[in-house]
């Protein structure tokens, strides 16, 4: 007994603060033998600590060490066994990323509360939770929403702990706002300043400010400014040489530079322009097989050239042998997912088809919404962009509940068409740069779904169950109604 007392002195005298008898097993497991004792030598080791302590005015934290008489061990171990084995073949086996118990830091928290100090009991309960989850002991209810409250915190301190390495995109799209942070001042002078030499004729001077400016930000290795600067360069050409006569024109001056610079830059993706479909989807459940459609096509209809947009929309059997303006695409591993999608109208134009672009894109969206859920991917999001040729919209879409689809509007803006435009740019960028946090978040969910890898805690993602998708309402179709009276007759 006096060894005993003399072991757990000295581990108080250094941990006096807060003192966890899980860890003074675990330093002095050998010298106390503590796998050779009865379950009521335990019992009394662990009130001789907490006697001790508190009488050294010292925090205790009794938990997470299994008090288990040597004897019934294999029976313990023999039941956690049992409880392990998947109840099916067919149940697929996920590596979950466990806490890492070495790399988990003990932070000193302040929070006070009426008046009183709740930084200490707070780290106590953490401190427990630490110990219930290392030994993989079922935590109780108030530890979990305190572990909750604790590790969520402003500065995402639990992903240092366990060791995530992309902590700022993974921060970014667990962020209420999916990653939109203000245009910054010093880019809204900087934009003025060089709109104000241009409008003067004073080319050169503009050009100078963009060379030093570009060379100061390469020396820095700000990516930030070297993508403004880069962008700003693009559109002084562009306005000078501005075209709205065809759909093509018009984009290639207004949003071009925009999806080159964020979205063709992300690893693993591939755009399509006018060509490219959406990918079908996967083996769907019977819930989802497309409502008919309320009228046939006629001969004319369907007798039109392949190679026009107009008439594939007006002839095609599905929305998905319809054609974009844009689509992105990401590739993980073997597999294609669409996330992005385009509607572009220039300036004036008259509609061409049956129904209005953004209705178009909204559909679209819808398919690839469900493609991604039945693909098994956590908590999908996927993103469009409609540009009407007087304004930009920008929106997502996902799945809210069973049977409703939320598009959300994100941002609406004018695209740079003039000289008097440039100012625009630093304000309309992080509008750009939130979507692309949005599909960074999307392709980190599908690799994490593809790799069977499951975040734990606060961070686990929802499963959308498929039972909560609908039925696409079929494209609509125009009927010949002289065409079908001669059929009649």
């Amino acid at each position: 007994m006096t060894d005993q007392k003399s072991l757990i002195r000295s581990y108080l005298e250094s941990n006096n603060e807060i003192a966890s008898f899980y860890n003074f097993i675990e330093e002095n497991k050998e010298e106390l033998c503590f796998e050779d004792k009865t379950k009521k030598e335990r019992d009394e080791l662990k009130r001789l600590f907490k006697a001790t302590a508190c009488s050294m005015g010292i925090k205790v934290v009794l938990s997470s060490v299994d008090l288990t008489p040597k004897g019934e061990e294999k029976a313990v171990e023999d039941d956690v066994l049992e409880q392990d084995q998947p109840s099916s073949k067919s149940q697929s086996k996920k590596r979950v990323i466990y806490f890492d118990y070495k790399k988990l830091e003990r932070h000193t928290m302040k929070l006070t509360i009426a008046g009183k100090q709740m930084g200490r009991r707070l780290g106590a309960y953490r401190e427990q939770t630490i110990c219930l989850a290392n030994n993989g002991k079922k935590i109780d209810e108030n530890h979990e929403i305190l572990n909750y409250i604790i590790n969520c915190d402003i500065k995402m301190s639990f992903l240092v702990e366990i060791g995530f390495d992309d902590i700022k995109i993974t921060g970014d799209f667990f962020n209420p706002s999916n990653g939109l942070c203000d245009c910054q001042d010093r880019f809204l002078l900087l934009a003025s300043k060089i709109q104000k030499h241009l409008m003067m004729r004073e080319e050169k001077k503009a050009r100078k400010i963009l060379s030093e400016e570009l060379t100061k930000a390469n020396e820095d290795e700000d990516e930030e400014a070297i993508l403004f600067l880069e962008l700003i360069s693009t559109f002084i050409k562009k306005v000078n040489g501005y075209s709205s006569t065809t759909e093509q024109s018009y984009v290639d001056s207004t949003m071009m530079p925009w999806l080159e610079h964020y979205f063709e830059q992300i690893n693993n993706t591939t755009k399509a322009c006018c060509r490219g479909t959406l990918e079908p989807l996967a083996k769907q459940p019977a819930l989802l097989t497309s409502f008919a459609s309320s009228a046939a096509s006629t001969s004319t209809a369907t007798s039109c050239k392949a190679g026009s947009k107009r008439s594939r929309a007006s002839a095609c059997p599905s929305w998905l042998s319809l054609c974009p303006d844009y689509l992105l695409k990401l590739t993980i591993g073997v597999q294609e997912f669409d996330v992005f999608i385009c509607e572009f109208k220039k300036p004036n134009a008259v509609p061409s088809q049956i129904v209005s672009d953004k209705v178009k894109m909204a559909n679209m969206m819808k398919i690839m919404l469900d493609r991604l859920v039945l693909a098994g991917i956590l908590s999908p999001v996927v993103c469009g962009l409609y540009d009407d040729g007087e304004k930009t919209e920008t929106y997502k879409m996902y799945v809210a509940d069973d049977g409703t689809y939320a598009l959300v509007q994100l941002s609406a803006f004018r695209g740079i068409r003039y000289l008097t435009d440039l100012t625009m740019i630093p304000v309309i960028m992080p509008f750009f740069a939130q979507l692309k946090n949005i599909i960074l978040g999307t392709k980190y969910k599908i690799e994490l779904s593809i790799f069977e890898e499951v975040l734990p805690g606060p961070l686990s993602l929802f499963s959308v169950p498929s039972s909560w998708l609908r039925p696409s309402l079929e494209y609509p179709v125009v009927v010949d109604e002289n065409k079908r009276k001669k059929q009649i007759a």
